[in-house]
């Protein structure tokens, strides 16, 4: 016997011989879900999960609504239906522990420490939720709360970048279902903000390029503005040439670039032959990475 299952058996054992009116049962309850979610973690057994949360369900029931402890264990409950949505794919348990996440965030100073994670985790459910009804509206709303979130953490916070990020993506995601320019010129912004939150030699600094040369390259699409193009060819190969040759996702940024050197001779290509020699050396070379990419996907799915 290891550590944490001492733990979850000395935990049984407390909850088994304390009273269920005692002040301290709602406590024991929530300590051993924790240690059962644990365990789920390690082990990967739904068993351990299933009894996590309704053991964390009682410990929530029981918890009086202005005790100290009762937030977070809300709070809790909700991220374990959520661990349980995404194991067992149940949109039932992302939508309850949506709601409960929702109403620990709201029943969370926003001065709190933990305010800004509840809310960021929030929008991660609801991005979540979006990915399985691809409704639009499921989709503004995960976008409105990672704002939110974004406008709540300091700009000296660790975890800035990335709130940013996840804004600008969301963003790419509803103007590519929606083709509004609006839409698209808010995702270009957030994404160039994004951008200024951290330095060159960041690791994610070729990937976010990438995605902001991808919104300007469906702006010119939308709007056929050629600055928008030329600026979104200068990204791609900014991000390929920061990207090590080993890095797995040379080929895809490649394969990008190619895509906006392909729109950019489309657009030339009926006043000269092609913009310039460095452009047709480009397209050769990527377009036929990206053929090459291409045929491994096609024989992925047989």
């Amino acid at each position: 016997m290891d550590d944490l299952d001492e733990s979850i058996q000395s935990r049984r054992q407390a909850v088994q011989l304390t009273p269920e009116d005692h002040l301290e049962f709602a406590g024991r309850l929530h300590e051993l879900a924790e240690g059962l979610r644990m365990q789920y973690q390690r082990t990967r057994e739904i068993k351990d999960l299933e009894e996590s949360i309704q053991i964390q369900r009682r410990a929530v029931q029981l918890t009086p609504k202005d005790h100290p402890d009762f937030i977070a264990r809300l709070n809790d409950l909700g991220g374990m239906l959520l661990a349980s949505s995404e194991r067992t794919r149940k949109t039932e348990d992302l939508e309850e522990g949506i709601q409960i996440c929702r109403q620990a965030v709201r029943l969370t100073p926003k001065d709190h420490p933990d305010h800004q994670l509840r809310l960021n985790n929030l929008g991660v459910a609801y991005h979540v939720l979006y990915e399985r009804t691809k409704k639009i509206v499921e989709l503004k709303e995960a976008i409105r709360i990672f704002r939110e979130s974004v406008q709540l953490t300091p700009r000296d916070h660790p975890n800035l970048e990335g709130r940013l990020n996840n804004v600008a993506n969301l963003f790419g995601l509803l103007c590519r279902r929606t083709h509004k320019i609006d839409d698209i010129d808010e995702a270009i912004e957030d994404s160039r903000q994004s951008l200024k939150a951290i330095s060159e030699n960041h690791p994610e600094y070729p990937r976010w390029l990438d995605g902001l040369q991808q919104l300007l390259q469906l702006r010119h699409k939308q709007t056929g503005d050629t600055d928008s193009l030329e600026e979104a060819i200068r990204l791609a190969r900014q991000a390929v040439q920061l990207t090590p040759k080993d890095h797995p996702d040379l080929d895809i940024l490649q394969s990008n670039l190619g895509d906006a050197l392909q729109l950019e001779y489309k657009r030339t290509a009926g006043s000269r032959p092609f913009h310039s020699s460095e452009t047709r050396i480009d397209i050769f070379v990527i377009t036929e990475r990206r053929d090459y990419l291409e045929m491994w996907a096609m024989v992925e799915k047989l």
